[in-house]
């Protein structure tokens, strides 16, 4: 069944804005369940030792260094409204699974005059961001639309892609795809 997702957020100017999300239930519902369980690698062959940022903080990190961690990797931009609805779900399971072993890095697509807005809104949150433009990124991973989340397991294998389960992602689905990983 399709549908329409409505909520309310808050714009910069602190106006109420009404966001509607376009969602798929069955197909979110499937991806949770069926592919968090089983690799999406075939797919996509680039491994999580390709990846590597600079946050904006001034930070490097590389995806050879989270071997061992369940690595969450969220392309977002600050003008995408899926995606800033996200944000606050992304925090909130990071904050209750990081000590679990798990890494999140939210990969800003916006320009790079966009730098101080996405520090502004990064700042409400207690993961690493970076910018595209600063990132070294598997072209199989390089989102055509957005938000993209990808999960990855302990050995860095692709486990979950958000582009084959439309929709957004909140806690509840974000611990579906990724508690089988923490678990192992």
């Amino acid at each position: 069944r399709l549908e329409w997702l409505c909520g309310r957020m808050h714009s910069g100017s602190g106006q109420e804005v009404t966001v509607k999300i376009y969602s798929s239930w069955w197909i979110l519902g499937v991806a949770m369940f069926g592919l968090a369980a089983s690799p999406v690698a075939a797919a996509n062959p680039s491994k999580l030792d390709d990846f590597e940022a600079t946050t904006i903080e001034g930070a490097k990190v590389h995806g050879v260094d989270w071997h061992g961690q369940i690595v969450v990797i969220n392309f977002w931009a600050t003008w995408c409204l899926p995606c800033r609805v996200e944000m606050p779900a992304f925090d909130t399971w990071y904050a209750a699974y990081r000590s679990d072993g798990v890494q999140l890095i939210a990969v800003s697509m916006d320009t790079p005059a966009k730098t101080k807005a996405v520090r502004s809104i990064a700042s409400g949150f207690h993961f690493p961001v970076a910018m595209f433009r600063d990132a070294k990124i598997p072209g199989a991973w390089k989102p055509s639309s957005l938000p993209v989340t990808l999960v990855f397991d302990r050995a860095g294998v692709l486990r979950f892609d958000s582009r084959l389960a439309p929709g957004t992602l909140d806690v509840a689905a974000l611990e579906r795809i990724t508690a089988p990983l923490i678990r192992h």
